[in-house]
């Protein structure tokens, strides 16, 4: 019995021995400074804005470690304030070398759509003042950045975007760091690469999920966040020029339509199966493209000229 007993508290030891607290830290700046609210900053284009509020939620969260084992966290959820450091635990787990972060801004479409009264008043997923849910039918705001711009900042702008079609996830490839026996993933957030690209010198009023605001969010997907060993989202040429249009329906039936950001332009169109043959070239001069029939999951490649921007998976359910 004895021997028993020891052998217990041996292994109790041993599994205790192998956990260590992960924590999840979020630095926000504004142009490479550390942001407060109300500070002015200038995008890409030269145009100034400042911000008074800043919210996203950050979910879909999974660790790579130890030589590429993945942990998943489904069931973390944060509410990220743009004025506050995020410094949250996520769990005491089995990991001696943390190697990426997986994440998404939004929320995720299981729970996307769920009464927010369901939720525990100090959940992040409950309501909110001001709210971050927009109602069943639309879920969650994922991100919500609002402030003044123009000349003399007499212009307002409103980025409240949302949509499951633009919750994707995003890799950040990181070591990490050790502090007091906890291992911190530290990101740096840096929110004017949040309108990067996009006009504000007129003001900008997006509430949804298209145009500018899923230009948004795809700039919080791609170019907002880095590493505290500098490395930013793992993204192909392909996946950052996808973000110039979306496919929509998907899955869809007999026609699929494109949506596009203010700055593309797409004058042609490629089917081609999932090994890689060619089923089909088009012309694109706006409106529907017709599905190709006999088909239940293929790719769609948009081209300008014969630039390639880039291809997505269609699945066609008629």
């Amino acid at each position: 019995m004895k021997k028993q007993l020891l052998l217990c508290l041996l292994m109790v030891g041993f599994w205790a021995a192998g956990q260590s607290n992960v924590r999840l830290v979020i630095e926000h700046e504004l142009n490479g400074q550390p942001f407060t609210m109300g500070m002015v900053g200038q995008n890409n284009l030269g145009h100034s804005f400042d911000v008074n509020r800043l919210e996203y939620y950050v979910s879909g969260i999974q660790l790579t470690h130890d030589g590429g084992q993945v942990i998943d966290l489904p069931d973390a959820y944060f509410l990220v304030q743009g004025d506050q450091v995020l410094d949250e635990s996520l769990g005491s787990l089995n990991i001696t070398q943390i190697e990426a972060i997986t994440f998404a801004i939004g929320v995720d479409t299981a729970r996307n759509h769920l009464d927010p009264n369901s939720w525990p008043m100090t959940h992040p997923l409950a309501p909110k003042n001001p709210s971050m849910h927009w109602g069943w039918t639309a879920g969650y705001r994922f991100s919500v950045m609002e402030g003044t711009s123009g000349a003399g900042f007499n212009q307002f702008y409103e980025f409240h975007a949302l949509g499951n079609k633009n919750y994707n996830p995003q890799e950040i490839q990181t070591a990490g760091e050790m502090d007091n026996g906890d291992i911190v993933i530290r990101l740096i957030a840096d929110y004017a690469e949040a309108v990067h690209n996009i006009p504000l010198d007129q003001g900008m009023i997006q509430h949804g999920q298209d145009d500018e605001a899923a230009e948004f969010l795809g700039n919080f997907e791609l170019r907002v966040f880095k590493s505290s060993d500098g490395n930013g989202p793992t993204a192909s040429v392909a996946e950052q020029n996808r973000l110039l249009y979306q496919v929509y329906p998907n899955p869809a039936a007999d026609y699929v339509e494109l949506q596009l950001s203010h700055n593309a332009t797409v004058d042609g169109y490629l089917w081609r199966t999932i090994d890689g043959r060619v089923v089909e070239r088009g012309m694109y001069n706006g409106g529907a493209i017709a599905t190709p029939q006999g088909r239940r999951s293929i790719l769609l490649e948009m081209y300008n000229g014969q630039e390639f921007y880039g291809s997505q998976r269609v699945v066609i359910q008629r």
